[in-house]
């Protein structure tokens, strides 16, 4: 059996400690400056509604608000589905938003998701009552849309009245 040699294991005690509650502060919705972080694969898992989604390859996008930036640091994670071709109803919709991070980044489909850490896009923050869980009922953040960030994209929850939400 594994055991933590005394060092590790008061790092651990001291993090458990220190650890935030988890909460994180509701920020209001809004466009807000986000930088791209990394993207991790993993696949569409049966506990879903949808089965011919099963094993479908899902990419998990990380953005974090830009440095210098009001809530600068504050990360999101948004979930694109690549789904298979199977005849899938949705699947063009899905294959848009699959290619929406890109895009808003300023590459192409084609183009390595390493070329494109660090990249700052818009990304449209939405506010949302959790509705399953231990945090049931709780506020929270939940990143819905990304865009090109322009020449115009100067701060946090940046006003953009060419774009319709």
């Amino acid at each position: 059996m594994p055991k933590l040699d005394s060092a590790t294991a008061q790092r651990v005690q001291t993090g458990a400690e220190n650890a935030s509650d988890g909460n994180f502060e509701v920020l209001p919705e809004g466009l807000y400056l986000l930088s791209f972080r990394e993207v991790k694969v993993k696949e569409v898992g049966t506990g879903g509604k949808e089965p011919k989604l099963f094993g479908a390859p899902m990419w998990t996008w990380e953005f974090e608000i830009v440095e210098g930036e009001e809530h600068a640091g504050r990360r999101f994670w948004t979930n694109r589905i690549l789904p298979k071709d199977n005849g899938y109803q949705h699947a063009d919709f899905m294959l848009s938003k699959f290619a929406e991070p890109f895009i808003a980044l300023g590459g192409t489909i084609e183009t390595d998701t390493d070329e494109l850490v660090g990249r700052i896009c818009k990304g449209y923050i939405t506010e949302r009552v959790i509705e399953k869980g231990a945090k049931a009922g709780e506020r929270s953040n939940s990143l819905e849309e990304l865009i090109p960030a322009g020449d115009d994209a100067t701060t946090t929850k940046v006003e953009d009245e060419s774009y319709d939400f």
